[in-house]
């Protein structure tokens, strides 16, 4: 950690009330704390360590939360205690933070005295708000980590799902939303393998559908929220024209950082469902040979159900007829290759051989998840027959000349 600065009595609050705001959220393996980490170690952003559903889900369980009658000490002893993996990352072991560093072998380490000081300072004698005690929690991490907050140009919050983000845009109604992306297909074949990559909790046929859904983000929401977000690909993150676009677009100084990911400015290799660390300074990220996994008919089916959401984003894509769509009707029936396992007799046999409830569960909600996923392809079709992807929010962040 860099040096803890001296503090003076400044109106702390005041400049962060003034800072730029940003909402980041991602599609399904959309790569949104890759994203982040390349501004982590950006002296004008001020932002948090990794996603954080502050007013969505942290918020309402608090305990020491009571309106303008919070008790300040109370609430940011509570704060640091239930996010201590924040400020001491080897407890983070999920985002792999306790690994980060060139060699491995570091971890943030953010002194809470110093942390609960910076806190106090920045909320002082202010009005005790939702507003005011975010932007302190955010203030006081920039300045743990040893910067200058009143150098900063940008509030950067990772919200990660549009509920979150609706309620960050009530708080900050002038933010402009940021969303992560990748090609869909891929995108679906890394959701699959990241839940086999866990303890079994996700490997179910829910989770078949959810990684469908989760390919976009909900239409009500994002329709409101997003207008004018700002679309970026995963497979363009590493690009430095495209990197240079970003810090125009939000309106901070284009810096090399920008090209290493961090968190608390050490090296970051990827969380723990990657299998394998990703070099932080890697060019080029990983396709996940999406290709060669999926098979030849699930390829048709989401090439044609998604076409012109493909071609918006720019991915490779033929352009599809009625014809196409005429046959996918017909093909939507037959379950996709990630769907089969969950009908294998071997599968069911080996969920029944563990003898749990929530095993138990998941074979009975086979059929019904079989139509769910059934429901929503056959939702996107109905947003590709009615043009309704053609008008999807957003626009695709551009290469800059700069």
């Amino acid at each position: 950690m860099k040096g803890i600065i001296r503090l003076e009595k400044k109106d702390y609050l005041g400049h962060l009330n003034q800072l730029l705001p940003f909402c980041l959220v991602t599609t399904a393996r959309g790569g949104s704390e890759f994203l982040q980490s390349l501004l982590d170690n950006h002296p004008q952003v001020c932002t948090f360590n990794t996603n954080f559903r502050f007013f969505n889900e942290y918020l309402p369980a608090s305990k020491t939360w009571d309106s303008d009658k919070t008790d300040l000490s109370d609430f940011i002893d509570e704060f640091i205690g239930v996010e201590i993996h924040r400020f001491k990352t080897h407890y983070f072991k999920t985002e792999r933070q306790d690994q980060l560093g060139p060699n491995c072998n570091q971890s943030i380490n953010i002194d809470t005295n110093a942390y609960r000081t910076y806190f106090m300072s920045i909320i002082d004698d202010n009005k005790i708000t939702k507003k005011s005690l975010f932007l302190s929690i955010y203030g006081a991490y920039h300045m743990s980590l040893g910067y200058d907050i009143l150098k900063t140009k940008v509030l950067f919050h990772h919200a990660h799902i549009l509920q979150e983000a609706d309620i960050y845009f009530n708080e900050f109604p002038q933010s402009k939303l940021i969303l992560t992306t990748r090609d869909p297909r891929a995108a679906f074949v890394s959701s699959i393998n990241h839940s086999s990559s866990k303890d079994g909790w996700f490997d179910n046929y829910k989770h078949v559908n959810d990684s469908l859904k989760n390919l976009v983000l909900e239409r009500e929401l994002f329709e409101k929220l997003g207008k004018d977000a700002i679309i970026i690909r995963l497979e363009d993150t590493r690009e430095r024209t495209i990197l240079k676009s970003l810090a125009a677009q939000i309106h901070i100084d284009y810096k090399d950082s920008m090209k290493v990911s961090t968190w608390g400015g050490l090296e970051w290799w990827g969380d723990r469902s990657s299998p394998n660390k990703l070099d932080p300074r890697v060019s080029k990220p990983n396709t996940n040979s999406w290709r060669n996994k999926l098979a030849k008919r699930d390829k048709y089916i989401l090439e044609t159900v998604l076409c012109n959401l493909l071609i918006k984003y720019q991915y490779p894509c033929s352009r599809k007829t009625w014809i196409d769509r005429a046959l996918v009707r017909i093909l939507l029936f037959i379950p996709l290759k990630y769907e089969m396992r969950h009908f294998r007799l071997n599968m069911i046999l080996k969920k029944l051989k563990i003898r749990s409830g929530r095993e138990i569960m998941n074979i009975i909600s086979i059929p019904y998840y079989y139509l769910k996923v059934r429901q929503t392809l056959f939702l996107y079709l109905k947003f590709q027959n009615k043009q309704i992807w053609d008008k999807w929010p957003g626009d695709l962040l551009k290469t800059s000349n700069l």
